[in-house]
This record gives structure tokens, C-alpha cells and sequence, in this order.
């Protein structure tokens, strides 16, 4: 049987069933599960760098089937014999440079890439037989323009490539290793990990940083305060999958493509027990569930309180994996409630929940998003602030084109800081976002929510004690019919809100303070063990 680790037209291209991994690519595709293979299946790798992470993540399981690397140049297939050679990313960081004398490739876009570097005439050069192509394909070279600083810092990186037999193996975790020893971060043990622009807020600072004598690695380059603290490293995201000799790696958004080796920590970014998402799910397979490899490979979920530890308890039970909840108390909270920021206006903040495929009748956006939008510009300022996943959604899109001009819209696309909005508004609109919460607790104002789908919540999304305390916060509306009144309403019963809000904020938040510490704690325990 033909599986494949590999993109839609790879697989279209083989006749190979596609392996659910991570975001499966369409329905016809996610109905497999690398547990299902058996020793008489060929799996085909994809050689980009998502494939072979995935694959690499996963080694010690798929080496024991027959494998192949696949590559696809201008819709023509290349397949290559995976070599068979055990090997771990030590190996890899004990690798020497050796001199490249000769060079020779077909492919006329390795060519333009290698010319100017190795000074390369037109009609090429020769080079040992050793040689795979996909060791420079289209995504190597791009990582390595991605974290080469100058021409020579480039050609090193592809001298390691070109004279080594491991990257046959796993063109990354050469260029992983690479890195490492050009930053002097072989040595680390910890490191804060991010992928997105998303929830860096909830897991670090500078001061952090330093206790714990982590580094910050993030693969997306947002330009935010975190990628200018000291010990900040911009990394392509596929290159985290090889980096085994951290002890820890600390992250606060689900990913699949981890280090296998590292304990892995992840900060849950939820204050209270709101809807998973696609991501935080089961995967009922022919003869087992499991859990989501997004959960599968994390260590220990760290969370707010036991509300939210409660609610992972059935995904545990269906896939029979013991509990991987502790609880930690709320990071960000704490580091938010530090910072003083000055009073000086009164907005309404609109800020949706992601728009996920499993929960998305019941966010606000696609039902009320724009009309909620204009009715309140005609009267106050509003912050919209979408969820940081969805600043691209064609929604989103559409709604900041249509009131970009407009005096009394802002756009709030900070992916990590919303204190001063926060702390400026009047009170929040949202619908089944964890943020509901967090805004409340910060600020003590009260919070309307809209629900498209009210009497389907419990069913579809479980008993959770987000939808029970709603009404404590604040109000709950099902249209935009008497979103006047409401408001009205809302604001008129501030002051009892308050107390609740008050009250709440003892019960649901542990370890007010000291989440910090916690985390140090925890990470001392796993050095120890």
C-alpha cells in the first residue's frame, strides 16, 4: 500500500493515500494515521521541510517501514531511497566541515542559487555522486536565505550540506545544527518557542528569560518587544523539529513538528474553560483513538485553574493517555497586572474568538461582525481586535476595507498587547473567546456576548462553566435587535458586576502572583529527574 507524508498534488501524483498529520489538506485526505501502516507499506516523505519535520519528529515509529523521499520539481516526480543509517541529532552536531572542490546539478534553479557563491560558470560543474537533489530544493534554499546573514555565513551553511552524508538523512537538522553552534545555544537547556506572532505574551519576559537562563526562538518575524529581548533567536520554523539538545521547550501555540527528545511544555493561553478548538481534539482511527498529534507530543499542559483541567479529562479517557494537565495559574495575568497604563478614554472593544472549523456556527463574526461594527461606530469609538490567526480571513479583510477611513474605527492588530485598549474601554463584545474572561478579571468591566446558535451550545460543545457564568459577567444576546438596550443595561449594572467579577477572579484564577515561580519550579523538577 502507498502512503504519503506529503502535500495534495504529491499524493494525487503517486496514487498514494494521504497520512492525517497536523491541518489535514481536505477530507479526501485526513482519513489516515501514520499508526496505520504496516511493515509492507512504502511511505513516500515529501521533501519540504513540513514533511520531513513531521517525518523526523516521528523517526523512531516510521523508520521500521519502507521509506522514500519524493520530490516534485516544475510537476515532474523525483523519488529517492531513504538512506538507512541510525542516526540522532547528536551525530548531526558533531559534524565537521569539510571544502566543496566540485559541484554538478541539472536543476537550473540549484545552478542560479550555487553560482555565485562557489563562483560557478554557466554550463556548471562536476561534483560526487553522492549528490541528492533534494538536499537543495526550493525550501532549503530558502531557509538558508532565511538565516544566512551575508554570502559567506550562506555558503558555510551549504558547504555543511554538500560535504556530509547526514543530510541525506535530514537536509534540517544540518542546517539545524549549524545554527545552534554559530549561536553558541548548544549548551541551553531551555528555550521559549514560538511559531506565530500569537500568545508570546503568555509565556515570557525578559526578567523570565534570565531565571530560567532561556532563549526565545520564534519563526515568524513580527517586530514585536519580544523579538528585541537579549536572548532572542529568529528560527524557520521547520528547523525547531531537529533541535533535540534542549532539555525543555516552552510554547504557548499547539504545534506537531516539536523535538522529540526535549520535554515539552505548553501554556495553555485560556484563563477559563472556553470551547476547544479543531486542534484540541480526538482522532477516532479504525481500531483506536488517539488524541491529535498537536496533543499527542506535549509533556505537560500547563493551565489557569482546574476548571480547564477538567475539561481535558474525557480527551485523556478516550485515548487512554494518562493526565498531562498542571496547573499553573495564569502567566500572562500576572505579568499584565505589573504594568500601570494611564486612563485617558472609553472604547468598546470588539474581539471574536479564532474562526475554527469545529465551533464555527457559534462565533459572532461571520453572523453580526459587520452590522455589530457599523451600528456601534455611529455612536462610540470601537476597537476591533480579531483573533491573531484570522488578520488574513477574508472576513476580517473585508470589515477593516470597509471602516478603515472611518474617525471612530481602530484596528487593533497587535498579535501580544492589548493592555491599553483593554484598560481604556468601557467594556468588551465577544462571543465563545477566552479573552471574554481575561478582559474581565483585568479590568472589572462587564462583557456582551453574542451567540448566533445558543441552543446547540451544550450539545455541540459541552457543559462548560464558560457558558454558565456568562451572566455573571455581563449579558448575554442572541441578535442585534436590542443591542441598544442591552448596552444600556450593561453599563447601568456596572457597579454589580464588579462584585462578581471580583468574586470570580478568586475562584477561577489560581496562583495570583506567583505563576511565575511556578513555572521556574517546574522546570527545575524536569532538570532534576
Amino acid at each position: 500500500m502507498k502512503y504519503a507524508i506529503a502535500n495534495k498534488k504529491v499524493i494525487q501524483k503517486l496514487g498514494a493515500k494521504g497520512i492525517f498529520i497536523d491541518h489535514p489538506f481536505n477530507k479526501t485526505f485526513e482519513k489516515h494515521s501514520i499508526y496505520e501502516l504496516t511493515k509492507n507499506d512504502t511511505l513516500y516523505v515529501n521533501s519540504y521541510s513540513w514533511y520531513m519535520s513531521y517525518f523526523w519528529v516521528n523517526r523512531d515509529y516510521l523508520k521500521q517501514f519502507n521509506i522514500k523521499i519524493v520530490e516534485m520539481v516544475d510537476d515532474e516526480i523525483f523519488i529517492y531511497d531513504y538512506p538507512e543509517i541510525n542516526v540522532d541529532f547528536d551525530d548531526f552536531l558533531d559534524t565537521k566541515k569539510e571544502n566543496i572542490t566540485s559541484i554538478y546539478t541539472t536543476r537550473d534553479y540549484i545552478k542560479e542559487f550555487l553560482k555565485d557563491i562557489y563562483e560557478i560558470d554557466k554550463n556548471g560543474v562536476n561534483i560526487d555522486s553522492e549528490f541528492k537533489p533534494y538536499i537543495l530544493n526550493k525550501d532549503v534554499m530558502r531557509i538558508i536565505n532565511e538565516i544566512a546573514l551575508n554570502k559567506k555565513d550562506k555558503k558555510e551553511y551549504i558547504d555543511y550540506l554538500l560535504s556530509s552524508k547526514l543530510s541525506l538523512i535530514n537536509p534540517y537538522a544540518i542546517l539545524a545544527s549549524v545554527y545552534l553552534k554559530k549561536n553558541n545555544l548548544v549548551a541551553k537547556k531551555v528555550a521559549f518557542y514560538s511559531f506565530s506572532c500569537a500568545y508570546r505574551g503568555h509565556m515570557i519576559t525578559d526578567e523570565l528569560l534570565k531565571k530560567s537562563d532561556g532563549v526565545f526562538l520564534y519563526a515568524k518575524k513580527c517586530n514585536d518587544k519580544y523579538e528585541k529581548l537579549k536572548e532572542a533567536y529568529y528560527l524557520p520554523e521547520h528547523l525547531i523539529s531537529c533541535m533535540d539538545n534542549f532539555r525543555v521547550i516552552i510554547y504557548s501555540s499547539l504545534t506537531s513538528i516539536l523535538p522529540s527528545k526535549p520535554k515539552k511544555i505548553y501554556i495553555q493561553h485560556d484563563i477559563f474553560d472556553s470551547p476547544f478548538g479543531y486542534a484540541e481534539r480526538v482522532i477516532k482511527l479504525k481500531n483506536k483513538t488517539i488524541l491529535t498529534p498537536l496533543l499527542e507530543m506535549t509533556d505537560i499542559i500547563c493551565v489557569a485553574n482546574k476548571y480547564i483541567k477538567n475539561k481535558y479529562q474525557p480527551l485523556f479517557e478516550l485515548a487512554f493517555v494518562n493526565d498531562k494537565t498542571h496547573i499553573l495559574g495564569y502567566m500572562k495575568f500576572d505579568f499584565l497586572l505589573k504594568r500601570k497604563i494611564k486612563k485617558e478614554k472609553n472604547y468598546i472593544i470588539y474581539a471574536p474568538s479564532l474562526l475554527d472549523k469545529k465551533c464555527f456556527k457559534y462565533h459572532s463574526l461571520p453572523y453580526f461582525g459587520e452590522k455589530l461594527i457599523e451600528k456601534l461606530l455611529k455612536t462610540d469609538k470601537v476597537v476591533f481586535r480579531p483573533h491573531p490567526q484570522n488578520y488574513n480571513h477574508p472576513i476580517v479583510a473585508k470589515i477593516v476595507a470597509k471602516f478603515k477611513h472611518h474617525t471612530n474605527f481602530i484596528y487593533d492588530n497587535n498579535a501580544n498587547d492589548y493592555l491599553y485598549y483593554y484598560t481604556n474601554s468601557k467594556f468588551l463584545i465577544s462571543d465563545i473567546s477566552g479573552t471574554a474572561y481575561t478582559y474581565t478579571f483585568l479590568t472589572n468591566n462587564p462583557v456582551l456576548f453574542l451567540s448566533p446558535n445558543e441552543k446547540f451550545i451544550k450539545k455541540d460543545l459541552g457543559d462548560l462553566k464558560f457558558f454558565e457564568y456568562r451572566k455573571k459577567i455581563g449579558e448575554v444576546i442572541f441578535d442585534l435587535a436590542n443591542l441598544d438596550k442591552t448596552i444600556t443595561h450593561l453599563i447601568k449594572k456596572k457597579p454589580i458586576y464588579k462584585l462578581n467579577i471580583q468574586k470570580l477572579k478568586q475562584k477561577l484564577i489560581y496562583n495570583i502572583g506567583k505563576s511565575e515561580e511556578e513555572l521556574l519550579k517546574l522546570i527545575k523538577e524536569i532538570d532534576e529527574n
